[in-house]
C-alpha cells in the first residue's frame, strides 16, 4: 500500500513536473514568435534590402546628391525617351551611317550637275578657288599643330623642372611631393574636364577635399614623431611703422606725403 502512495506521488510529481516544463516551452515559443513578429514588422525583406542598395550605387555612379539633382537627371532621362520612343538603338545607328553615305552620293551628284552647268572657265575658276581655301585651311592646321606642339613641349619643360626641383629638397617630405605637385598645377585633372560639366566638377572637387583632408593627416603625422614644429610668426622689418615727425609747417607736410608717395610709387 505503501508502495502504492508512493508511485502514485511520483506519478503526481512527474506529471506536475512534466506540464510545468511543457508550460514554460510554451511561454518561451509564443515569446520567440512575437519578438519575431515584431522583428518582421518592422524590418526591410531582402528585395527591399537590395533594391536600396542598387539605387544607393546609381546614385553615387552618377553623382547625384540630392533630390533636386536627381529629378534633373530622371527629366533627362525621359526627354530622351520622348526623343528616341521605342526605336531601337542599333537601328538608328545603321539608318544614320546609311544617311551619310547617301549625303556623299548627293554630294557628288550635285557637285557633276554644277559642272554640267558651267562652263570651262567657270569650272577652272572655281576649282582654283577651291583649292586656295584648302591650302588656307592646311596651313592654318599646320599652325595649329605646331603651336600645340611648342606649349606641349613647354608643358613638359615646366613638369619636369618642378619635379627635379621637388625631388631635390631635401628638407621637403617624400609625403608631400605630389601634393606640390598638383597644387602647381602638374597632372591635375581640373585642366581637362568640360568647364560647364557638373558632374565632372563636383567629382573632382570632392577627390580635392579628399586629398586636402589626407596633406592634413600627413602634416598631423610629422607633428606626432616630432619632424614638424609650428613655426612662430615673427613682424617683418618692412612692416615697421614709420618714425613719426612733429610737423610745424604746411610745407613739411606735404614734403612727408610727397616722400612717402615716392616710396609707394617707385
Amino acid at each position: 500500500m505503501g508502495e502504492e502512495g508512493t508511485e502514485t506521488t511520483a506519478l503526481e510529481d512527474g506529471t506536475k513536473a512534466g506540464v510545468e516544463d511543457l508550460t514554460e516551452k510554451i511561454v518561451e515559443d509564443t515569446t520567440d514568435i512575437d519578438k519575431a513578429g515584431k522583428e518582421k514588422a518592422g524590418a526591410l525583406s531582402d528585395d527591399d534590402k537590395a533594391g536600396i542598395k542598387t539605387i544607393k550605387g546609381l546614385l553615387d555612379e552618377y553623382e547625384i546628391s540630392s533630390p533636386e539633382e536627381l529629378k534633373t537627371f530622371v527629366a533627362k532621362l525621359a526627354t530622351l525617351k520622348d526623343d528616341v520612343g521605342d526605336a531601337n538603338l542599333e537601328e538608328l545607328k545603321e539608318h544614320s551611317a546609311l544617311l551619310k553615305r547617301y549625303q556623299k552620293v548627293w554630294a557628288e551628284d550635285k557637285e557633276k550637275e554644277r559642272e554640267d552647268n558651267e562652263t570651262p572657265e567657270e569650272t577652272i575658276a572655281r576649282l582654283k578657288k577651291e583649292k586656295l581655301e584648302e591650302r588656307r585651311k592646311f596651313k592654318e592646321q599646320e599652325a595649329e599643330q605646331e603651336k600645340f606642339q611648342e606649349n606641349k613641349r613647354a608643358l613638359t619643360f615646366f613638369t619636369n623642372t618642378v619635379k627635379s626641383t621637388i625631388k631635390a629638397q631635401e628638407d621637403l617630405p617624400a609625403a608631400y611631393h605630389n601634393h606640390l605637385t598638383e597644387f602647381l598645377g602638374i597632372e591635375n585633372e581640373i585642366h581637362e574636364i568640360d568647364l560647364e560639366d557638373k558632374t565632372a566638377i563636383k567629382r573632382i572637387t570632392k577627390s580635392a577635399a579628399k586629398k586636402i583632408m589626407a596633406f592634413e593627416q600627413d602634416v598631423i603625422k610629422r607633428y606626432i614623431k616630432g619632424k614638424a614644429k609650428v613655426v612662430k610668426m615673427t613682424t617683418s622689418s618692412d612692416s615697421t611703422p614709420p618714425e613719426t615727425k612733429k610737423v610745424k609747417t604746411l610745407k613739411e607736410a606735404r614734403g612727408i606725403l610727397k616722400s612717402r608717395l615716392d616710396k609707394i610709387f617707385k
